[in-house]
């Protein structure tokens, strides 16, 4: 037979076919083999494969590069099993992912060290691993971890800072502080937890404060916070004659509060001076030249002063004068964002309210702008709110415009040296340029998937597949929302405060969000809707929300969102009304403002005019008109040429329907102004006892010529009937009073058309009470619009009565019970405030409803006007008698029926109108006296007429404008309907849920007097308040957790060369994701390769183009095309393979990709060429059978052999891309594999192994496993051949030896082998048979076949040779040694040193000694220690051993263990334990020139106190040695104390006192650890913290510095410390200091509201009362006046602002009491700050303190003659107005003019001009007026009867506080001819001298000489007798330069007498008074005395003259 040669070059198995096809060089099995082939050759070499060894360093050492520690078994670990692993190639390193009992792990090898380190280490069961479920979702980048396992949020981490957070082992959790760890600092760092490995970052919850201040110095007298001026006089900044000081007068001020200012400043000084309608405002500005030491007294030099400023004590308020507004004309937000320490962003956090800072409402229609609305902002700080996570790096504060979507980064903060943050931001500048990118302001959360299959990083993007995201929300769980409106009165009216705007609808919704902020959509409720009224207007309103419901369970927080769906709206301010000629009315404003209304829109009145009362009526006015210009009917001016008292005419009384008629009136002569008056282009208007009727166009008229006695008959013709309303003219009888006013018609362009355009709106109640009743008139003129008869009885008889009419009751139809008798009428009766009214006849609606009542018919005009409110009414008696004005405040209808049958008809039907009213001024109920009888006749004195009234404005009105006009507000035209919600406030923790939270949403600014206003001056198209920076919106379909199988996801951008991070960043707002076809089933897998994205997919693989996309051309054929979709076509490769559920088959390397489809049974290669299935190389039945029953199926790729390997149900098989083919199984069973660096490393039990083992197939320390291979010797399969002997090349057999003795009785041999080949088997289909070992020869092995020991089973008689088919299965097992023992040497006894076991193996029975004479043992030192040879022996060496020698090597001791000889090997293992004598000696190590150094302040002392003894401390200097110890590795000693120790009335601020390590050594070993304690002064130990102890509480902080040594000395290390201190806080002197009352202690008579300001230290204690004409006391509560005591507090600005109102009086003043009474402890300021002072000089505040309410007052001028000689022929002249008003110059209100006439009998003469000094009382009752005479007066002595007519002006400067006559005496200045009274007068006249001159005197004198006299004034009549007696008194003007009273001499001397050259005076005598005022504004009285010394004539000169002397002269 021939011999027959296999060889194994195909290497690689083949178990698919038949057994008779296999061809040579396959082979159907093999176990741990390797093929060795050679090219070209037919012989390949079949070796064993090398074993693994574990990889067990530990530690380190870069200088000697060798390993100095290594891990005990497992890590310490039990039952730990790797899940997980990854390669990264770019730092040689692997990291793998560890279940084990105690931690879940994350470890590293780093191949380049040869060392393990662990990267993260679970204790607290935070990652949660899962021994079955395998990661294969893992990536590094740029020294980042990210992994995904499906199981928990995918995660990340920074490798080198969690490594620094291990404490060196695999059971201790891991600690983090967001960076690495010093390990000095790791025992006081925290745990990490599971945020701080999440991809998905934490978000910011809380919006960052503003604190606001329109002063960047901040403190009293800044900002919008005064200070006032304490030591405010008449004379502070004004002269005796009301002139302003010279600029340069330096002044002191006593201020209060304190003020901050500062020498340079300067200072802008305002005050008021107010009556009821002049207002004067001063401001002066003043520069500071110094300053007392508390700021309360300041002095300062005078800048400006205004040319007039009152003589009178003010209230001066001081500011500071500042620059530098910031945001003037920008609404901001500020919001922040967390940059972590790996260069996130966080997603914004909440934003803030506007920063922006309004004041004081000032919109006036000259300016056309809201004065308030202009932002003051000055200095603002921005602080970010605590609670960041540890490991956020950098805080950007964020800026946002209303305007703009655009937002900006203003700084970032960093950590400062101590790694603390600043977080209270002083914003300087409102110059912001840093943008952040555009796709931020989409990203409210971050969607990153919840949980997520697959995962890699592409295109420099995180992309996560087949993912979770969203949450399920039950129908329980669904919102439910109540809201609600919470209000408050405004603090201040016109001051500006945060609101929500009213007339607005708002819906709230609620987002949940998880842990990581992810938000779900906004649900909302039916009941999360409210809209607020016009009411909450002049409120400060705030929503409220509430939600019921049970939160999601996976909720971890949740927030509100407000959705306002209106358009803009615009504010007007009204410069004047003109009433319309068809009723209604014309509005004109500012020509600005023109843009902001089109016609169709509506106007809401908002304020009234002229005050700051809230229209609280709809008030809502469609616009019917909008000129531009003024309409003609306005430039049409009536203007009043004359008006006579006339009388009626006989011939032709003016009645209704008249249109011509007559009159008696004046002699045209004497009034030619009214005789030429009645030409076509005039109107007239009669006045009957003050009824007015309206104006009627004249067309012709006037004096006809002819008389009726003494009286003139006049004329008119008018151009209209006169109208059925003019009633007051009805009853007119020949000889009756009438008025006649004629009135000149002219179109005139007036100045206030200008700028202006016009709106035309209806008239109604609520534009007459808002607008026109705010215009004060002396007398109200009412003009009749509507009347209607009322009848006792209704006129409507009852059926078929078509009449109709009101009534007082119903007694006409049939039904008696159905009756009003007449003894039920609801006729007004005194005191009752209501009355009903009869309507018999009502409509009724269309077939088939005419059985009802048509309640939308308001029948008539009249009817409507009197059911609604606010309409005026005056009753008419049957006697023609008018009663008071009322007005209408509601009604109620009543509709009824007067029979049961024929209800449908008209006359069947009644309603009963109630209308409740009220007197229109009193506000009382009905008072006139008519009254209807409840029975009988009706009598005259019941009401038969009603009259709806309307006010008649006279046109021309100069005063219509104001400085505080009425407000108008656009209702916006349309809604934008948009599903929009605006995020609104802090997200708030999941505990508040079901808590009602105040919503923060603001959307406009309430001035507390209706106005509302978002926009920056509420001007057009300006800047205005948005709703907010985040929206969110609700989700049409259903919002419900969902799993995205065939789904994608990607991050934002990676590239750290620019400092990009958004890999946390899944923007939903963006096309972040891409879907694959579903039939592919779930994403399993992806892989990066090259530019592409492999998505392994159930049942199909795919290529996805990243950044770039395919164009198809018409063939078919791709073209790529760049594109920045970031994944583009997803392109299939051909094949209908996926990769299952197994994505853990996957290797990959260079271009190709292994994995299997367990659900197709095969095992795939992706390669250049597409797919292939490799299970199909001879192995598809195997995979066919085995994969679909493997759980776990895990790939791996070895690069060092080019090997594939696949491992599945407990065995592991190799594809070889050389052969294509699977050469081998192999026993390794690893949990994870990979190669590195040409090595392949797997994973075992948590251990890494490494397969270099020289030692062939040991694997994981189990001891050698065996090598086989199952050939098929299958040559000619046809022919029976007999096979008798088998050899083989290759290395050496097995050889067995017997061992015969005794012990095995010489039978049964012992049998031992060698390592080598043998056949296991080899079968034939005939027999079976063997090859024990083999024989060499000739290089070759050989032996022959031999049976199987023969059975009957297996009887063959031919069994001396094998026959049969040539079937070799033998199986050929390598070098497995079963002779061997192992030998074990020990040495023991050797304290602080590690010697480590020698193993060697000796075949049983031979000698030890010939194996191995000696064996040599390292004893190394424990690190800190030393060994020397010297000092080790060993006494007792035992059988096995002749002698142990110890040599230095080093710092080790080398021991050689010598063995004896002719000892041999037993049969078990052998173990020699040497015990030694001598240990190794610990070291002592020294830590010196430790500089420890600090920064604090002069307020803080430090004390450092080094521990140790002697010398030998750790201090920087040089006698210092350094502290000693010995190196354990745990403990620490306390090297040095430091103390801080604060002086008295300091407190540490509120960094509190901290420490930093600025150089320490980098030695793993050694650690500072530095702690604290707190003392209290006494010494007693505290706690920040516990027993309500604060910082301030802290006297001492004591630091101790401990060190954990390292075996090394170790010197200069730094420790540095930082304390800071702040003066204490002190008590404030707790005192409340005064007040201050708007306008001081007069109040003008109209309604009105003024501030009482009461001025304090901030938390001051005090109480206000209230005293009302004497009446009960009340004290305000807070809101309003209540009869009991209230303790209010001074708030923190330091004063407290009430608003008093003040209600219009008629006729009698009222008089308001108040005092200011401090509560206790709190003190009253002693003398008390105010601005009512009493008389006093100098005047004194008062506390009680008096504000009178005053009446207008009446100045009445009358003319007489004491001595008959002349009949006064005028009447008295009368001036009326506001009590102390002071009306501006030649004002109509400020003049009055005179003509008075008289007539005399003989020749009048007249001896001098009236002055004012004629007048009496001319100062009585506060008035102050001088008189102007017109000249001499004119005289007539030609006629028997004489006249004579003095003309003149009275100008008023202040009108008093009480009604007062003043009188002329003719006789003083004018003589009759043989008259009686005298010769007139002449009048005083007083001089001062001086040598410089500059003063003024001003004399007065009283006498009575029994005939004649005078009281103090300056009248001396002619004919006073010689040696009448005169007193005096007299006031001095000037300068008299710092003499006071005493350094004055004061002479007085007399004039030049007459003719005679007599004295007029003698006998006189001067007495100083007082000397008052200040610098060159100073006032000397003084008293005199005297003597006529002659009898006054014309001619006397009544004069004397004052001397001045000084003492000390200038």
């Amino acid at each position: 037979m021939p011999e027959l040669k296999h060889h194994f070059r195909a290497g690689k198995m083949n178990k698919d076919l038949d057994e008779r096809l296999v061809p040579n060089g396959e082979y159907r099995d093999a176990q741990n083999i390797e093929i060795s082939v050679s090219e070209g050759s037919d012989v390949g070499a079949v070796q064993n494969i090398r074993g693994n060894t574990k990889i067990t360093g530990k530690t380190y050492n870069s200088n000697s590069k060798s390993i100095t520690a290594n891990w005990g078994s497992q890590f310490g670990l039990t039952n730990p099993v790797c899940i997980g692993h990854v390669l990264n190639n770019e730092t040689d390193k692997i990291y793998w992912f560890i279940k084990a009992d105690e931690a879940d792990c994350i470890a590293e090898y780093d191949d380049n060290k040869g060392v393990i380190s662990p990267v993260l280490v679970d204790a607290n069961n935070v990652l949660d691993f899962a021994a079955d479920q395998y990661i294969t979702g893992i990536n590094v980048l740029e020294g980042m971890l990210f992994w995904t396992d499906n199981k928990t949020e995918p995660k990340k981490i920074d490798i080198e800072v969690f490594k620094s957070g291990c404490n060196g082992d695999f059971t201790t959790h891991t600690k983090y502080d967001g960076e690495k760890i010093l390990p000095s600092d790791l025992a006081a760092a925290s745990a990490f937890t599971e945020e701080h490995i999440t991809v998905a970052k934490q978000a910011p919850y809380t919006a960052p404060t503003l604190t606001m201040a329109t002063s960047k110095r901040g403190g009293s007298g800044t900002g919008t916070e005064p200070c006032i001026i304490t030591n405010s006089t008449a004379g502070l900044f004004a002269d005796v004659d009301g002139n302003g000081l010279a600029a340069g007068t330096t002044k002191s001020l006593h201020l209060s509060p304190q003020s901050v200012y500062q020498v340079g400043d300067i200072l802008v000084i305002t005050a008021t001076y107010e009556e009821q309608v002049s207002q004067t405002d001063y401001e002066i500005k003043a520069r500071v030249t110094n300053v007392n030491s508390s700021g309360g007294v300041v002095a300062v030099k005078l800048q400006s002063v205004p040319t007039e400023v009152a003589y009178v004590p003010l209230t001066w308020e001081v500011l500071l004068e500042e620059e530098g507004v910031l945001f003037e004309k920008k609404m901001v937000r500020f919001g922040y964002r967390w940059k972590y320490t790996s260069g996130e962003y966080s997603v914004y956090s909440p934003f803030s309210e506007i920063a922006f800072r309004p004041t004081t409402f000032e919109y006036l229609s000259s300016d056309g702008y809201n004065v308030g609305m202009i932002n003051n902002l000055r200095d603002l700080t921005i602080t970010i709110p605590t609670g960041y996570p540890i490991d956020v790096d950098e805080i950007d504060i964020l800026y946002k415009e209303s305007n703009s979507t655009n937002i900006y980064v203003v700084d970032s903060l960093k950590r400062d040296s101590y790694n603390n943050f600043d977080l209270i931001y002083n914003l300087t500048s409102d110059l912001i340029s840093k943008t952040v990118e555009s796709n931020q302001i989409l990203r409210p959360y971050d969607n990153v998937p919840k949980l997520a299959k697959s995962q890699e990083i592409t295109a420099n993007r995180l992309i996560y597949g087949n993912y979770l995201q969203q949450y399920d929300i039950p129908n329980y769980n669904l919102p439910d929302i109540n809201l609600s409106i919470d209000t408050a009165d405004i603090t201040t009216v016109k001051e500006p405060e945060l609101s929500i705007k009213s007339l607005r609808t708002y819906q709230v919704g609620v987002v949940y969000l998880d842990k990581y902020n992810r938000q779900t959509p906004v649900f909302t409720s039916k009941d999360a809707s409210i809209q607020v009224s016009k009411a909450f207007a002049p409120k400060v309103s705030t929503l409220k929300a509430i939600c019921n419901n049970t939160p999601p369970s996976w909720a971890t927080h949740f927030k509100y969102y407000v959705k306002e769906t209106s358009n803009e709206y615009y504010n007007l301010a009204m410069d004047r009304y003109y009433l319309a000629e068809d009723g209604n009315v014309w509005l004109s404003f500012p020509s600005s403002e023109r843009n902001k209304v089109q016609e169709d829109m509506y106007l809401i009145l908002k304020k009234g005019h002229d005050n700051d009362d809230v229209v609280a009526d709809q008030a809502r006015y469609k616009i019917l008109d909008i000129e531009n210009e003024a309409p003609d009917f306005i430039k049409l001016t009536r203007k009043a040429l004359a008006a006579v008292d006339a009388k009626a005419h006989s011939e032709n009384i003016p009645q209704v329907g008249s249109v011509s008629f007559k009159f008696l009136g004046p002699d045209p002569l004497n009034n030619p102004a009214f005789a030429a008056g009645f030409t076509s282009d005039n109107m007239i208007l009669l006045d009957i006892n003050g009824s007015k009727t309206e104006k009627y166009d004249i067309v012709s008229g006037g004096f006809t010529g002819e008389k009726d006695g003494d009286d003139h008959i006049y004329q008119v013709t008018i151009g209209e009937p006169i109208r059925e309303g003019e009633t007051m003219l009805a009853g007119l009888a020949d000889g009756d009073s009438i008025r006649i006013t004629v009135y000149e018609q002219k179109f005139e362009r007036k100045p206030e058309h200008y700028g202006r355009f016009f709106v035309k709106i209806n008239r109604d109640g609520a534009f007459d009470t808002n607008i026109i009743e705010k215009y004060a008139e002396e007398d109200q003129q009412w003009g009749i619009k509507d009347s209607r008869e009322l009848f006792p009885n209704s006129p409507n008889m009852g059926a078929g009565s078509s009449t109709n009419g009101e009534s007082w009751f119903d007694t006409r139809d049939r039904r008696v019970s159905w009756r009003i008798q007449q003894s039920s009428n609801k006729h007004p009766k005194q005191g009752r405030d209501y009355m009903t009214i009869i309507r018999c006849g009502a409509p009724g609606k269309s077939r088939p409803e005419r059985r009802k009542h048509d309640k939308n018919n308001t029948i008539n005009s009249f009817l409507k006007a009197l059911t609604k409110g606010g309409t005026y009414m005056r009753f008419k008696s049957k006697a023609g008698q008018t009663g008071e004005i009322y007005e209408t405040t509601s009604s109620d209808i009543q509709y009824d029926f007067r029979r049961s049958s024929g209800k449908k008809y008209y006359s069947a039907k009644r309603r009963k109108y109630k209308i409740y009213f009220r007197h229109w001024v009193n506000q009382t109920p009905y008072e006139d006296t008519f009254q209807l009888p409840t029975s009988g006749s009706y009598g005259t004195n019941y009401i038969d007429e009603i009259q709806i009234l309307e006010k008649v404005i006279e046109q021309g009105n100069e005063q219509l404008t104001s400085d505080n006009p009425a407000i108008w507000e656009t209702e916006p035209k349309e809604a934008i309907d948009l599903d929009l919600y605006y995020e609104t406030g802090n997200t708030l923790p999941i505990a508040d849920h079901g808590s009602e939270q105040t919503l923060v949403f603001k959307n406009c600014y309430s001035y507390g007097n209706g106005v509302e206003t978002d926009r920056l001056r509420d001007d057009f198209n300006a800047v205005k308040i948005d709703k907010g920076v985040k929206v969110s919106s609700v989700l049409a379909e259903q919002y419900k957790e969902e799993r995205r199988k065939n789904g994608l996801i990607f991050s934002g951008l990676f590239n750290s060369t620019s400092g990009v991070n958004r890999l946390n960043q899944f923007i939903q707002g963006e096309a972040i994701t891409k879907d694959l076809n579903p039939h592919y089933g779930g994403i399993q897998k992806l892989l990066a390769r090259n530019t592409d994205l492999i998505a392994f997919c159930e049942d199909k693989v795919l290529k996805i183009l990243a950044n770039k996309d395919a164009l198809y051309e018409a063939g078919g054929n791709t073209q790529l095309t760049a594109t920045n979709r970031v994944l583009g076509q997803a392109i299939p490769f051909v094949g209908n393979y996926g990769i299952s559920k197994n994505p853990e088959s996957l290797a990959s390397y260079a271009f190709r990709v292994y994995f299997t489809d367990r659900n197709r049974g095969a095992v795939l290669r992706l390669s250049r060429d597409g797919l292939t299935a490799i299970s199909e190389n001879g192995m598809r039945d195997y995979f066919k059978d085995n994969l679909p029953n493997a759980s776990l199926i895990l790939g791996s790729y070895d690069g060092s052999k080019g090997l594939y390997n696949l491992t599945l149900n407990n065995t592991t098989v190799s594809f070889d891309e050389k052969v294509n083919g699977w050469p081998s199984f192999k026993d390794f069973v690893p949990e994870a594999a990979c190669a590195l660096n040409n090595k392949y490393f797997s994973i075992k039990n948590g251990e890494i192994w490494v397969h270099t083992n020289e030692v062939r197939n040991d694997f994981y320390g189990a001891g050698s496993a065996e090598s086989s291979i199952t050939l098929l010797i299958n040559d000619a399969a046809e022919t029976v051949k007999g096979f008798k002997t088998l050899n083989y090349s290759g290395s050496r057999s097995r050889v067995y030896t017997n061992n015969y003795d005794a012990g095995n009785n010489y039978s049964n041999p012992t049998s031992t082998n060698t390592k080598g080949w043998y056949c296991d088997y080899i079968n034939t289909d005939q027999q079976e048979g063997f090859v024990k070992e083999f024989l060499k020869k000739e290089n070759r092995y050989y032996n022959n076949l031999k049976g199987v020991a023969t059975q009957l089973s297996n009887l063959d008689g031919q069994e001396f040779s094998v026959q049969g088919l040539g079937q070799f299965t033998g199986s050929l097992a390598g070098d497995v040694s079963l002779d061997d023992r192992e030998v074990t040497v020990q040495l023991t006894g050797i304290a602080n040193t590690t010697v480590e076991d020698q193993k060697f193996d000796v075949s049983i029975g031979s000698e030890i000694h010939s194996t191995k004479t000696s064996q040599q043992l390292t004893i190394i030192p424990n690190t800190g220690a030393t060994v020397t040879a010297g000092d080790l022996s060993v006494s007792s060496t035992g059988t096995y051993v002749d002698s142990v020698t110890f040599a230095q090597s080093g710092d080790n001791v080398i021991a050689t263990v010598n063995f004896t000889d002719g000892v041999n090997m037993p049969s078990n293992d052998l173990t020699i334990a040497l015990a030694v004598t001598g240990d190794g000696q610990q070291l002592i190590y020294r830590l010196h020139d430790l500089n420890i150094t600090s920064n604090t302040d002069a307020n803080i002392t430090r004390t450092i106190t080094y521990s140790g003894s002697g010398n030998a401390t750790a201090e920087l200097h040089n006698d210092r040695t350094g502290f000693e110890a010995n190196y354990d590795g745990t403990t620490f000693e306390t090297i040095a104390t430091v103390k801080f120790d604060l002086a008295s009335n300091f407190d540490f601020t509120k960094l509190t006192p901290q420490y930093k390590i600025i150089k320490e050594d980098d030695l793993v070993d050694s650690a500072y650890q530095v702690t604290f304690v707190d003392q209290e002064a006494d010494g007693s130990v505290m706690t920040i913290g516990s027993g309500g102890k604060t910082l301030a509480d802290v006297d001492k902080r004591i630091f101790t510095i401990k060190y954990k040594f390292p075996a090394q000395d170790t010197a200069k290390d730094h420790i540095e410390f930082n304390a800071s201190s702040v003066a204490s806080a002190t008590q404030d002197d707790d005192q409340v200091r005064g007040y201050n009352f708007e306008g001081g202690a007069q109040v003008g008579r109209f309604e009105q509201n003024k501030n009482l300001k009461i001025y304090g230290s901030v938390g001051a204690k005090f109480s206000i009362k209230q005293v009302i004409d004497s009446g009960t006391a009340h004290y305000w509560d807070g809101d309003s006046w209540e009869t009991g005591g209230t303790t209010l507090t001074i708030p923190s600005a330091g004063v407290y602002i009430i608003s008093i109102p003040f209600y219009e009086v008629v006729s009698t003043s009222v008089s308001h009491v108040y005092t200011l009474e401090a509560k206790s402890p709190s003190a009253l300021l002693s003398p008390l700050m105010g601005n009512v002072f009493n008389t006093s000089t100098p005047p004194v505040v008062q506390n009680p303190f008096t504000i009178n309410q005053l009446v207008d007052i009446d100045l009445t001028v009358s003319a007489s003659s004491t001595s008959g000689d002349f009949t006064i022929t005028s009447s008295n002249f009368v001036k009326s107005n506001q009590a102390l008003m002071e009306p501006e110059e030649n004002s109509e209100a400020s003049q009055l003019d005179l003509t008075i006439t008289a007539t005399a009998t003989g020749n009048i003469s007249q001896s001098r001009e009236p002055e004012t000094d004629d007048f009496t009382n001319y100062t009585s009752n506060s008035f102050i007026w001088e008189f102007d005479s017109g000249g001499l007066a004119t005289i007539n002595n030609t006629p028997a009867t004489k006249t004579v007519s003095i003309t003149g002006t009275i100008n008023i400067e202040q009108y008093g506080t009480a009604d007062t006559t003043s009188n002329i005496d003719l006789d003083d200045f004018l003589t009759k001819t043989g008259g009686s009274g005298g010769g007139g007068s002449i009048l005083l006249n007083a001089e001062v001298t001086h040598g410089l001159g500059g003063y003024i005197n001003i004399g007065k004198l009283t006498y009575n000489d029994g005939t004649y006299s005078t009281s103090n004034g300056k009248v001396i009549h002619i004919g006073v007798a010689n040696n009448t007696n005169i007193t005096g008194t007299g006031t001095i003007f000037g300068n008299f330069y710092g003499n006071d009273l005493s350094q004055i001499t004061l002479s007085i001397t007399p004039g030049t007498g007459n003719a005679t050259n007599t004295s007029c005076f003698d006998n006189m005598s001067i007495t100083k008074g007082t000397l008052t005022g200040t610098d060159g504004s100073q006032d000397l009285t003084y008293t005199w005395s005297a003597q006529f010394d002659e009898t006054v004539t014309s001619s006397s000169i009544p004069t004397y003259n004052v001397n001045v002397a000084l003492a000390n002269e200038p």
